[in-house]
């Protein structure tokens, strides 16, 4: 009987072994150009102002929720109304750059700060300092 039951904690120590030391893949990323290339999906879009929050990614088209932004390492940026497509349709193509943490869309949406970036997320903050105190605006995207 001890023969049995040795074999069977044996594998599931091994089977423990295995997935209780699976690593995190979302750890942390250097933000640089090569890792910040890729295309992404916004997941979340939260709008602050001193201590007031405000969920706005609820507030965004059903339409704009499945677009893609796609950041090419040639340095070319689109952005993609994709699956569901709004009308007008908002597709469009511009640049992009990365300085330190500072990412620039040219003819887009502008400056933001890339907060983190792992290998399944990018967090982007951008400021509009015509309100006082300034609005932040904090974007969460899932890359693809």
């Amino acid at each position: 009987m001890q023969k049995i039951h040795f074999p069977l904690l044996a594998g599931g120590l091994i089977a423990l072994v295995f997935y209780g030391c699976h690593k995190n893949n979302d750890s942390p990323e250097a933000i640089n150009f090569q890792n910040l290339a890729g295309t992404y999906k916004v997941t979340a879009v939260v709008l602050s102002q001193g201590s007031i929050k405000v969920n706005y990614y609820d507030s965004i088209d059903v339409c704009q929720k499945d677009d893609l932004f796609k950041f090419n390492k040639d340095s070319s940026f689109q952005y993609v109304d994709a699956g569901m497509v709004c009308n007008p349709n908002g597709s469009f193509s511009a640049t992009w750059s990365l300085t330190g943490n500072i990412l620039t869309v040219a003819g887009g949406n502008g400056v933001a700060t890339v907060q983190s970036l792992t290998s399944k997320t990018m967090v982007l903050v951008s400021s509009d300092t015509t309100y006082s105190p300034a609005v932040l605006t904090t974007e969460t995207y899932a890359r693809q």
